[in-house]
């Protein structure tokens, strides 16, 4: 009993959390899967003990905190959650739950829609106009937001046509396009603002601003999804799917994608077609969402303490999403490797927001066969590498950029490329490349080579660009007045990084070499030739045959090594370190 009320105790803590930063942050750290898990093994936990049950328990409850700064709004009737499934196939034990308790030869029809990854809004309109609009909030109270929401375009002030219910709660969505999320990116990285992870957090974060000016700038759309409480004389609701009908009269706006199913069959082919489409419509689908339609059916079935039991969304969760190329970029690496990677429209896998993906070499990019504009499913490889699987080739357009060509021209310094005989694609400019020079300088004092603590990537990067160093020698004669302008340094930071520099100039001989960052010669490598020849002379003097005489050194990695130290630029730059650093043998 105690294990499992800690247990549950440590569930709920955890969800209260991710709850606050979802809802009143608008910056979760963990994908929705993720959450439901975590929420469904609450649920199931509890099921075991009720009697540990409260109704302040995330299980019970719906949101987080409110932001104080906007001010409070009741709804007239709860806007509950959903409860969700991860698998069409599940689909089938909700109908059956849900025909049990009918009569059996009662015909149901079920009304689907599009799951609208944004944040659900309330609006109450008193005889046509609209009168105030809130958040969800904790499902009975929610932020006042009636300011911002005038300031979105397709939500009518009035509205318009005829049996205009005299009360009306509207249920909906907020959105974003995804066109509107990456203008708003970059306006907001150029100016140091705010960048945000997804469409639906910039939406959130732009209809809860305390300015409404910055949220009518954010070009938000608004989808009717529901009805709460209506009052009317004239006007009775009997099915979902004719509410829309009305809405769409009304003036109010409805997603084009909203149908009636009768059968497993037809609820399939929906879910199917929505997730081949979901990146045609330019905001973010999460899923589909399946009621009942029969509003007096509904009524019948009612609620449970956080979500109706006549809904139910089935979210799109996979080992792959499928996402649209924005741009083709080539990259150069440390060693001058010209990598081409592919930047996306920002999706959600397996936890992770996946906003670039390596298309890896010129063969593979031609393989795939890619072309900006493409809609491709994606997969992280060892849920941990982005990888393209396929190209979408049916949702290509006439008029789209047919393809990308490689460069022949480094696309940062513009020396020649270069071509093995393995068909990797390199610039061989070293250190004149800014793109390398910042990279092996990184390299060079990173934690396994010759470290220096406080001099990271993004201290090198400015010194790099501003012209102070051009190789890791020119570090060792920086003084205090090369690091006043760079971003992020104060006189304190900067002290503690002129003495690490100071304190550095010891080191041992396998870490220099593994700073080198000469090409496939990685720590174990570094290590052996350490042991091997004990100091630097030895390895700038050996030729091909001595280097290949250390274990498992062949002919690529000794001609790798042999080419580095006879090259003169790398023999000057050895001669000026050996005169900074007191070398000592290793001692494995």
């Amino acid at each position: 009993m105690n294990n499992t009320k800690k247990n549950i105790d440590k569930l709920k803590k955890k969800i209260f959390y991710h709850n606050y930063l979802y809802y009143t942050l608008d910056n979760p750290k963990i994908s929705d899967y993720e959450y439901d898990l975590l929420v469904q093994k609450l649920q199931l936990l509890e099921k075991k003990k009720s009697t540990l049950i409260d109704h302040d328990s995330p299980s019970q409850i719906i949101g987080s905190d409110l932001l104080i700064d906007l001010g409070t709004i009741k709804h007239f009737s709860p806007m509950l959650s959903l409860n969700n499934i991860n698998d069409i196939s599940q689909y089938i034990h909700f109908e059956k739950k849900i025909r049990s308790n009918f009569n059996s030869q009662q015909e149901i029809s079920f009304c689907c829609e599009l799951k609208l990854d944004g944040i659900a809004v309330n609006l109450i309109y008193k005889n046509g106009l609209l009168l105030k609009a809130g958040t969800r909030g904790n499902g009975l109270i929610g932020e006042n937001v009636t300011d911002n929401i005038k300031t979105i375009k397709s939500i009518p002030m009035v509205l318009n046509g005829n049996n205009i219910p005299e009360l009306l709660e509207v249920r909906g969505e907020v959105i974003m396009s995804h066109q509107d999320f990456l203008n708003l990116n970059e306006i907001s990285k150029n100016s140091g603002g705010k960048v945000f992870a997804n469409p639906r957090n910039a939406a959130a974060g732009s209809l809860r601003h305390i300015n409404k000016n910055i949220t009518k700038e954010r070009n938000l759309m608004f989808f009717c999804h529901g009805l709460g409480i209506y009052k009317s004389n004239i006007i009775k609701f009997n099915s979902h799917f004719n509410i829309f009908k009305h809405f769409k009269e009304w003036g109010l706006p409805v997603p084009n994608d909203v149908t009636l199913c009768f059968n497993y069959e037809e609820i399939l082919s929906y879910y199917n077609y929505v997730k081949k489409n979901r990146l045609l419509f330019n905001f973010d689908i999460d899923g589909i969402v399946i009621k009942l339609d029969s509003i007096i059916l509904q009524n019948q079935l009612g609620n449970n303490a956080r979500a109706p039991r006549w809904a139910i969304a089935c979210k799109f969760i996979s080992k792959k999403n499928i996402t649209k190329i924005l741009n083709i970029q080539f990259q150069v690496g440390r060693t001058g490797i010209i990598t081409p990677v592919a930047e996306l429209i920002p999706v959600f896998l397996s936890g992770v927001i996946i906003k670039k993906v390596s298309l890896y070499n010129k063969n593979e990019m031609y393989k795939l066969g890619v072309c900006i504009g493409d809609i491709v499913t994606i997969t992280r490889s060892g849920d941990v590498i982005p990888k393209i699987l396929s190209v979408d080739l049916s949702n290509r357009k006439k008029n789209q950029l047919k393809f990308v060509s490689f460069p022949i021209h480094c696309p940062i310094c513009f020396s020649l490329l270069t071509e093995t005989e393995t068909k990797v694609i390199r610039c061989i400019a070293g250190f004149s490349c800014i793109a390398q020079r910042k990279k092996k300088i990184v390299h060079f004092f990173s934690k396994k080579a010759l470290y220096i603590k406080g001099l990271g990537s993004f201290i090198i990067n400015q010194l790099v660009d501003k012209n102070h160093i051009n190789n890791p020698v020119d570090i060792f004669f920086l003084k205090k007045n090369n690091f006043l302008n760079l971003s992020r340094l104060g006189n304190k930071s900067i002290s503690k990084i002129l003495n690490a520099i100071e304190h550095s100039k010891k080191t041992t001989l396998y870490r220099l070499l593994y700073g080198l960052g000469i090409q496939d010669i990685g720590e174990s490598i570094a290590k052996k030739l350490s042991y091997y020849f004990k100091n630097i002379d030895n390895i700038m003097n050996a030729n091909i045959k001595d280097l290949m005489s250390v274990n498992t050194i062949g002919n690529k990695l000794a001609v790798n090594i042999f080419s580095f130290m006879q090259e003169k630029n790398n023999i000057i730059l050895l001669d000026k370190l050996k005169r900074i650093y007191l070398i000592y043998e290793d001692n494995f």
